[in-house]
Order: C-alpha cells, then structure tokens, then sequence
C-alpha cells in the first residue's frame, strides 16, 4: 500500500499482515478516520514490539570431542534497523568454531537482502590438524511476494 493508492479493506489487511510477517511486533492493529475531503483517509497503525533477540548456551559429550559448549547470540532487529547479527562458538575437547555474521534486509532503499558470515573451525585429530577459516557474502531479492532468488559465493 502506497500514499495515493486507491484504498481497499484488502489492501490494508494485507499491509498489516506483511507487517505482522516482518517477526518484530506482538501485535500491529490499524485504524482508519476520515480525511482532509471525502477522496482521503488516514491510516493509523499502532505496533507492539515483541523480544527479538535470542541468547543461548547448551552443552553435552561426544565421544569424539569430550565435553562440548555451545554459545548463540543473535538478534533479528539489531539497533531497531531490521538488521540480523549473530554470534556463534562451539568449544569441545578436540574442537573449537566460532562464527560471526550480519545481514542488511533493505539495501540501497530496496528490498535486496545483503550479508557477511566469517568462520574460523579448529579441530585435532589424533595424527594431524585440521585449520579451515572463510566467509561467505550473500544476496537475496524478491521475485514474488513469497519467493526470492539468492546467491552467495563462500570462500574457504
């Protein structure tokens, strides 16, 4: 829905529900009221946010890596800009991954997703060690309301 659109009920609905699909807000409620003349209407739209970070620590035993602990920490709206960021590690006996990465869903005032990951993954094993560091960057743009094309190039 666009400022000057012809407006329906359909149209609202589906402007609120993008925004509901969007995963930021609790609840997103929008109001009409009559505007300036009869050929204009004012739409209010009200937005509750919810949490969208995620904090997660976990731990187990592998026969191959002992002891093993897992840290995450995301978020999906970083500094409210709709921003994905992320940090992962992995420590275990004979191994040791971590993981950075970042995410712009509206690059250049379009909806072309952009993205970074770097990793580094260090393991031992018993007659030799394995060193593997890279990142990838990655893109993505809608090709439909519910389908996008992407493409990433890694480098290892």
């Amino acid at each position: 829905m666009v400022e000057g659109d012809l407006f329906t009920l359909q149209k609202l609905e589906r402007a609120r529900q993008r925004l509901v699909n969007l995963g930021y807000f609790e609840s997103v409620t929008a109001t009409t009221q009559p505007g300036s003349d009869k050929t204009k209407i004012i739409i209010n739209v009200e937005v509750k946010e919810k949490p969208t970070g995620l904090f997660s620590i976990g731990g187990g035993f592998s026969s191959v890596d002992s002891f093993i602990g897992t840290v995450d920490l995301s978020q999906r709206n970083f500094l409210g800009r709709g921003w994905e960021a992320s940090i992962k590690l992995r420590l275990g006996g004979n191994s040791q991954q971590g993981s950075i990465g970042f995410t712009e869903p509206w690059l250049f005032d379009r909806p072309l997703a952009a993205g970074f990951d770097l990793f580094d993954t260090r393991r031992q094993f018993t007659e030799y060690n394995l060193d593997s560091a890279g990142g990838d960057v990655r893109m993505s743009h809608p090709f439909a309301e519910f389908a996008r094309w992407a493409l990433t190039y890694r480098l290892t």
